[in-house]
C-alpha cells in the first residue's frame, strides 16, 4: 500500500500514513524536432491524476472523513514545458524555455485544504554562449522575469518555502 506523509494542523506533528487504497496514472509527452538550419526546438506535457480510494478511519485530519477521493500532495495535474535554441556555425549559441506547473497541495497536507493549495506557475530561462573544439562559455538566467512563487505552506499558513528567484551566472567549460 502507499504512504502518505501528512502534518496534522493542530500540534504540526508529521506522520506517515498507510493508504488502504490509492491510485495514480497519467503520461507525459515530449517532442524534439531538429532543423538544419541550427535550430531546434521542444515541447512537453505532462497529466497526472491521483486518488486517495480509502484510509483507515480517523487518519484524515478532515472532520468526519477518510480523505477519500482527494488528490496526493504535491502532484500538480499538469505540467508543460516549451522550449529552442539556436546554434551558430561559427561557435555562438543560445537558447530559452518557458515551463509550467500546475496547482497542487502542498506536502503533508491529504485533507486538501483550500488554504494549503499551491497556485500554478511558470518559469522562463535562457542562455547565450559560445562553443569551439573544447572550450563552452554561457552566460545564462533562471527565473528570468523573478517571479514569485511558492512551493509549500506549513499547516497554520504561518510560513512558507518560496521558489527559487532570478539567478544570473556564467559558467566555463574546457576539456583536456
Amino acid at each position: 500500500d502507499q504512504q502518505l506523509v501528512e502534518t496534522d494542523p493542530v500540534s504540526f506533528q508529521t506522520f506517515t500514513r498507510n493508504a488502504g487504497s490509492s491510485q495514480s496514472y497519467g503520461f507525459e509527452l515530449e517532442g524534439r524536432y531538429a532543423m538544419d538550419n541550427g535550430l531546434s526546438i521542444f515541447g512537453a506535457l505532462g497529466y497526472l491524476k491521483t486518488e486517495i480510494d480509502s484510509l483507515p478511519a480517523g487518519t484524515c485530519n478532515a472532520p468526519n472523513t477518510t480523505c477519500a477521493g482527494n488528490e496526493f500532495p504535491e502532484a500538480p495535474d499538469f505540467t508543460a514545458a516549451i522550449g529552442g535554441s539556436y546554434t551558430h556555425p561559427e561557435g555562438f549559441f543560445a537558447s530559452a524555455d518557458v515551463n509550467y506547473t500546475g496547482s497542487y497541495f502542498t506536502n503533508g497536507d491529504i485533507s486538501n485544504t483550500p488554504s494549503r493549495e499551491i497556485d500554478g506557475y511558470f518559469l522562463v530561462n535562457a542562455s547565450i554562449g559560445y562553443e569551439v573544439e573544447n572550450f563552452r562559455g554561457q552566460l545564462f538566467v533562471q527565473n528570468l522575469f523573478d517571479n514569485d512563487y511558492l512551493t509549500s505552506v506549513n499547516a497554520a499558513r504561518t510560513s512558507a518555502s518560496v521558489g527559487d528567484s532570478q539567478t544570473i551566472g556564467a559558467s566555463l567549460t574546457v576539456d583536456f
